[in-house]
């Protein structure tokens, strides 16, 4: 979105040329996106809007104002799905100035919250409450805050349980998983005969991944063709978007550490050809790309941290969500999805300091992949999808890691 520093990013005061030309700025884009929406939904007569994650997350003002105009002008019922919301894991520059709350990775959402007639557009719209509009949360700590603090009828409010369908993610034969590794090795490649890893300085200084329009890429310690990337290699799979929450950084901690112990070194030594691949599926959520570029000079400076002789045999892919487009799957007979990669990953890693969900704990299970999962922020959520309310046999097996050491055996 455009105007997503300005709202964000920029510290606004009452008056300045920043805040005149702002909502000059934003009621353009109303304006513009209200004709045109509107006019589509009038030529294609369409009685209902589902959205998904639009008036949650301000991640576009000026869309969500838009949707909540059309729907009430013209009595349109709205079911709004809703999966996070911008004050889970966010809060006001004076609660964390008093030290009432910590810090989140939605604070900067906050950046002029002490500017009413502003920050009320963004309290207002995420989400609208309205007789014609259902919220659909995807958990109960969401439904409160909605009915406690923002007084929305909970008549209106309504909750859907996360649930995956084992006909899809199950495990899949070997000819299915290395049709898999095949599709990905020809996605990072750009759909080019070569494969080619690129280093963290090349893909910086020659821009090799667009900000507005990202492609596949392979970033290794070295800017070099690949050979064999499909066979040997052991795929840490983040079924994620790029976006700081989701704390990929983290990642590079684990890897460094198996890297440091003897039994899998002796194991990769006696295999030279064997590599290790961190695989990001998801795209850059709006906002995130100066995260994304920390992130690879993170990964930058964690290869420095390894011997040399081993830094040539790891690294990190992103998709960049290749796997939705039409493009990509009218190239193969059988397009490979996110059930075929979770079968191909030895280790599912989520990281996450918060989650709306936790869907790929659920996931990963269903395929019988183990996973590397952060006892996430809300807790109540996380305690949930592991199934500590239930009976133990019905629970997930959960291995806790105190900060220091791994327990020796499953919690649950």
């Amino acid at each position: 979105w455009e105007l997503y520093k300005d709202f964000y990013f920029t510290k606004l005061e009452r008056g300045s040329q920043e805040y005149n030309a702002l909502i000059i700025k934003l009621w353009k884009q109303v304006k513009k996106i209200c004709k045109k929406l509107g006019q589509y939904i009038e030529d294609n007569e369409i009685s209902l809007l589902y959205i998904i994650n639009i008036c949650s997350n301000p991640g576009n003002v000026a869309y969500c104002l838009s949707l909540v105009l059309i729907s009430e002008y013209l009595g349109i019922p709205v079911v709004n799905n809703n999966h996070d919301f911008y004050w889970e894991g966010g809060s006001r520059p004076v609660d964390l100035k008093l030290n009432r709350v910590g810090k989140g990775p939605r604070d900067f959402f906050f950046t002029n919250s002490d500017i009413g007639e502003f920050f009320s557009i963004i309290e207002i719209l995420y989400p609208w409450e309205s007789r014609s509009w259902i919220n659909v949360n995807i958990n109960k700590g969401q439904t409160e805050h909605l009915i406690k603090q923002n007084g929305h009828n909970p008549a209106n409010i309504f909750e859907i349980g996360t649930a995956v369908d084992t006909n899809i993610y199950q495990n899949i034969s070997k000819r299915d998983k290395i049709n898999a590794y095949l599709q990905i090795e020809k996605i990072l490649s750009r759909y080019k005969k070569t494969l080619v890893g690129y280093s963290v300085k090349d893909v910086i200084s020659n821009k090799l991944v667009d900000q507005k329009n990202p492609k596949p890429i392979l970033i290794g310690s070295k800017t070099k063709a690949i050979d064999k990337f499909s066979s040997e290699n052991i795929v840490f799979l983040q079924p994620t978007r790029i976006i700081s929450r989701k704390r990929i950084e983290v990642s590079f901690l684990l890897i460094k550490g198996i890297f440091l112990d003897p039994v899998f070194i002796d194991h990769l030594e006696k295999n030279p050809n064997l590599k290790l691949t961190l695989l990001i599926t998801g795209p850059i959520a709006a906002g995130q790309y100066a995260y994304f570029e920390k992130l690879i000079e993170s990964f930058d400076r964690f290869m420095d941290q390894l011997r040399e002789e081993y830094r040539e045999r790891i690294y990190m892919a992103c998709l960049f969500s290749e796997l939705d487009r039409e493009s990509f799957k009218k190239r193969f007979k059988h397009p490979a999805g996110i059930p075929e990669l979770y079968n191909i990953a030895s280790l599912i890693l989520l990281p996450s300091k918060t989650e709306g969900r936790g869907l790929p704990i659920i996931e990963a299970t269903a395929c019988g992949t183990p996973i590397f999962c952060r006892r996430y922020e809300p807790t109540d959520v996380y305690r949930e999808v592991i199934g500590e309310h239930l009976e133990e046999k019905d629970r997930l097996r959960v291995i806790g890691f105190d900060g220091k050491n791994i327990k020796p055996k499953h919690t649950h």
